[in-house]
């Protein structure tokens, strides 16, 4: 995607605007995914069954989940790549910005995910399962903020 809009969809189970499945591989370098809803999983995005996104640019905001994932979800061994654009104004139960519950996610030249909410209205930018691993590179300077969310708790 290098333009354009994904918006306004409803998906029963994943990925309200799009799901990524079966080894696939997406890249995102400019548009907006915005305003989606999944009644589960993924409201903007769902990455599943060893699948890959990279996001250089572009938007995913305003999209809602009801359980993981309001923005983009991860599981099933998929990865994502983050390298700009932004996450944002993005709910769901767990993980309103990403949801990591199985999979990888690296990070890198200050993308920003920013306030992301729960369905409680709390912050939730960045959810990571237990044992699931971020890398952070050239990322980080002094004006930067993350908000990570454990499985048991904030921090």
């Amino acid at each position: 995607m290098s333009g354009g809009e994904i918006r306004d969809n409803v998906s029963g189970n994943v990925g309200g605007g799009l799901c990524v499945q079966d080894r696939g591989v997406a890249q995102m370098n400019g548009g907006r995914i915005a305003e989606n809803r999944s009644l589960a999983y993924g409201g903007g995005i769902a990455l599943r069954d060893r699948s890959t996104l990279k996001m250089d640019a572009g938007t995913v905001s305003d999209n809602r989940a009801e359980q993981y994932g309001g923005g983009i979800f991860v599981y099933d061994s998929s990865s994502f790549s983050l390298f700009g654009g932004n996450i944002r104004g993005n709910v769901s139960s767990w993980g309103g910005g990403v949801g990591l519950l199985q999979g990888s996610m690296y990070m890198a030249n200050g993308p920003v995910i920013m306030d992301n909410l729960n369905i409680n209205g709390e912050r939730s930018n960045l959810c990571i399962n237990g044992g699931m691993t971020v890398q952070l590179a050239n990322l980080l300077d002094t004006h930067d903020c993350i908000g990570v969310t454990a499985a048991e708790g904030v921090f």
